[in-house]
This record gives structure tokens, sequence and C-alpha cells, in this order.
């Protein structure tokens, strides 16, 4: 029985692994239009999420480390670093600071600033840390340069790095002024089901692709 069991288990595991790499390879043909905030209210943003981002945020944890394998997929890397955001623990972080654009390197790559908007969301939403989104005022005053943000989450994670864990961090330490839907990364309906924000920071269901 115990064999049976393990035999199970390892096959759950296989069939995780494949439906995630297949989620993977259909990040490449859906339109994502990114995460960022809306009109001049900091806490109204959307996040766009499709039907591959839903489904990935439902398998959550496993999917982990196939998302971490796959981040240097320069065509998909946008994606993979709100994944990472939302499902991730503190084996993300250094990778999404990695995968930042330093400042001297901007002018080298068109999506520069907007990968690192994506990583500040993701990187925020994992720790609760103020680096970059302020956790008081109502104006967007970020407490970092969005060009120098790399460089701000580097010295964060070197002092964070020996004691750091996604466990300790609470709803409550998510209440962001300047953030989009107040650091609410994914919210559910009673259903379990994964939802975008309008304009006003409302739910609203998953876009079709």
């Amino acid at each position: 029985m115990e064999k049976n069991g393990l035999l199970a288990l390892n096959q759950e595991k296989r069939t995780t692994a494949d439906e995630v790499q297949d989620l993977i390879q259909r990040l490449h043909t859906t339109s994502w239009d990114g995460s960022f905030t809306v009109g001049m209210s900091p806490t109204s943003g959307t996040h766009h999420v499709t039907k591959p981002i839903q489904r990935i945020f439902e398998i959550g944890a496993p999917a982990q480390e196939l998302l971490l394998q796959k981040l240097p997929d320069a065509k998909i890397q946008e994606q993979l670093i709100f994944l990472l955001g939302g499902i991730g623990d503190e084996k993300a972080i250094p990778a999404i600071i990695n995968s930042m654009v330093e400042e001297k390197n901007l002018r080298d790559n068109p999506n520069a600033k907007r990968i690192n908007f994506i990583a500040n969301v993701a990187l925020t939403n994992l720790t609760a840390a103020d680096v970059f989104f302020p956790k008081s005022g109502g104006n967007i005053i970020y407490n970092c340069n969005l060009e120098e943000s790399k460089f701000c989450w580097q010295r964060w994670w070197r002092q964070n790095a020996s004691h750091f864990t996604t466990k300790t961090v609470k709803d409550a330490d998510r209440m962001f002024q300047c953030y989009p839907s107040y650091g609410i990364y994914r919210m559910k309906n009673n259903n379990s089901t994964y939802y975008d924000f309008d304009a006003q920071g409302k739910p609203r269901p998953v876009q079709d692709e």
C-alpha cells in the first residue's frame, strides 16, 4: 500500500510538471499587457491576468522550480517574474532581483523600465518591504527610483537574506498606499477564482486569451 501511494504521488508530480510546462509554452502565444498602476490613483492597478497565468496561480508553489528554470527566457520573462511574485517564496527573490536591469544598462534594453516595474510589484508582494512602494502618502512618490531599483533590492536582500522567509509576511503587512490594489496581488472569490482589477481597483474575471 505504501509503495502504491508513493507511485501515485510521483505520478501526480509528473502530471503537474507536464501541465506547468504546457502552460509556460502557452505564455509565448498569449498576449499579456503587463502589471501597472492606472491613472493618478496609485492604489488602482491592473494585472491583466490571462488564462495560463490564472492556472499557474491555481497550481501554486509546485510550479515555482519550473518558472525559475525558464526565467532567462526574454520573450516571457516579464510574465515569469509576475508569476513568481504570486506563487514564489524566498527562493524566488534573488532570481527576480537578478533579472532586473541595472541603471547603466537601461538604454540597451527597450523593455528595461517595464521589467523593473513588474519586478518591483512582484518583490513587494513577496516581501511586503517598502523598498520601492512607500507605505504612507497618497501620491506616487517611490522610495527608490525605478532606474536604481535593482540596486535598492540588492541592498535589501543582503541585509535580510539570512533570516527572511515569506511565511512570516501577513496580509496586514501589505497595506501600501502607493501600490496597485493595496498590495493584494491575488484576489479570490468564494469559488477560489482569480480576478484581475479594473481602473477603480475592483476585481473582475480574468480576460479570455
